[in-house]
């Protein structure tokens, strides 16, 4: 029985003497979820206002307003949206906005830099990157590229190796082809 009344006075001690530090503590945890529902808001309301823009630039392409599409699908890829972004750089691609390959190459690479972009639309935004250069790419980024697709377990995996596969064949290498065949 003292060692109950013990304990009761030990925890009624103890939030006396450190009141402050608890009030603070769950002051800090309410504050914390307060803020992360108000982020969560904000990123909502965000990825309305692009899916509009998104939706407005689709309009523009089907009305033959290329110019203005051009520029919200640009805006779009640049705001780094983990679906309108990719989405935006493959209507651009379909329509052909962009005439100059470099500054697509860079909407490439700004999709597939993308923290939060799940890993196997990183390796599909790299094997259209590889189609999208064609015969123009180099070996040596043609294998930086899709080395690191092929010795992974992605679901692209078979058709790097196929391109590779093909890029040795078309320059007549086929013993560095055979590496590269589909059993």
């Amino acid at each position: 029985m003292n060692d109950q009344i013990n304990t009761q006075l030990n925890m009624s001690n103890l939030f006396k003497n450190n009141k402050k530090k608890i009030i603070s503590f769950f002051t800090l945890i309410i504050l914390g979820i307060f803020i992360f529902v108000i982020y969560l808001e904000l990123q909502k309301k965000n990825n309305t206002k692009i899916s509009d823009e998104f939706n407005l630039a689709k309009i523009q392409l089907a009305n033959n307003n290329t110019k203005s599409s051009k520029d919200k699908l640009i805006s779009i890829i640049k705001k780094k949206n983990t679906f309108y972004s990719p989405s935006a750089l493959n209507l651009i691609i379909d329509y052909d906005l962009i005439e100059d390959e470099n500054e697509v190459i860079k909407y490439f690479d700004l999709i597939i830099s993308m923290r939060n972009l799940d890993v196997e639309m990183k390796n599909l935004f790299i094997i259209k990157k590889i189609y999208f250069l064609g015969n123009k790419v180099d070996e040596g980024i043609l294998l930086a590229n899709l080395n690191p697709i092929i010795q992974s377990n992605s679901i692209w995996k078979q058709i790097a190796q196929d391109y590779l596969y093909k890029f040795y064949l078309s320059k007549d290498e086929f013993d560095k082809a055979k590496e590269f065949k589909i059993n």
